[in-house]
């Protein structure tokens, strides 16, 4: 079966229409060495001396991701000043510090806001070469750029929107299932329209972007249904900046009444491998 472009360019452009959901784009800086209040993956973290740092099992937490909120636009979501911080503990039995049995425990990852920025203290912190068993390879400053993510295939909620546009766009009420409606070269192109927008997957809010299904349970999605953080699998011309597993992807997710509130206490973390 051939590949119809038409009937999937109008597919995807419709799927969008419908689902399209501000973000923010992550996009890595590898010109600019990142300071210390600055947003960046990994590195030295900001920090305050009246503040306990997060450890674990008696091993400071290496910095996964740090977002200065004076560095993007203002958003109806986040916070509009302060610094939020992700931490992993990468000396715990659970890869990357995810524990899939209590993926909201914040035992093994610490979320940190600062709502104020005050003169930083210097700390001694787990740097990237220490840390083993973290994702991450170097440390980069981050661009933080206004988007629009979309709905995936593998959102839970996709089905509903594939037959909602199959009805609209092509009158077929009855379009059975996805793959079946669509042939593999459409289905591919198809998803990677809707995965890889923004490229390459590092944003705050939006639509998560799941590469084997949604990994939460579904009470678990009914509570932490916000997108806080997402961080993909991403190559440098020199090597890797950052794998989960083989070319995976990982979320923060949070409530969103609690996000309003800024308050950081509940988040769950995943990741999936491929």
């Amino acid at each position: 079966m051939t590949t119809n472009s038409s009937r999937v360019e109008q597919f995807i452009n419709e799927v969008k229409q419908l689902t399209a959901k501000p973000c923010f784009s992550l996009v890595p800086d590898f010109d600019n060495k990142p300071g210390i209040t600055d947003s960046k993956l990994g590195g030295l973290p900001y920090w305050q001396a009246d503040m306990p740092y997060p450890e674990y099992d008696g091993v400071k937490m290496s910095l996964h991701a740090q977002i200065n909120f004076s560095d993007m636009e203002e958003s109806e979501l986040l916070p509009n000043e302060g610094i939020l911080q992700f931490f992993i503990a990468t000396n715990s039995n659970h890869i990357y510090g995810v524990n899939f049995k209590t993926p909201d425990l914040q035992e093994c990852f610490r979320v940190v806001y600062h709502p104020s920025i005050k003169t930083p203290v210097d700390i001694e912190a787990p740097r990237l070469e220490e840390c083993e068993n973290s994702p991450l390879r170097l440390e980069v400053a981050l661009d933080i750029e206004p988007a629009l993510s979309f709905i995936n295939i593998n959102e839970s909620e996709f089905n509903i929107i594939f037959k909602t546009v199959v009805a609209k766009l092509f009158q077929n009420n009855e379009p059975g299932e996805f793959f079946e409606f669509f042939n593999n070269e459409e289905m591919c192109a198809i998803e990677q329209a809707l995965m890889f927008s923004p490229t390459p997957g590092h944003q705050l809010t939006g639509w998560p972007k799941f590469t084997e299904g949604d990994p939460r349970k579904q009470e678990q999605q009914e509570q932490f249904n916000t997108l806080l953080l997402q961080l993909g699998s991403q190559f440098t011309v020199d090597g890797e900046l950052r794998m989960w597993g083989d070319m995976g992807i990982a979320q923060f997710f949070i409530p969103e009444e609690n996000l309003l509130q800024c308050d950081f206490s509940q988040v769950l973390y995943t990741f999936t491998a491929s």
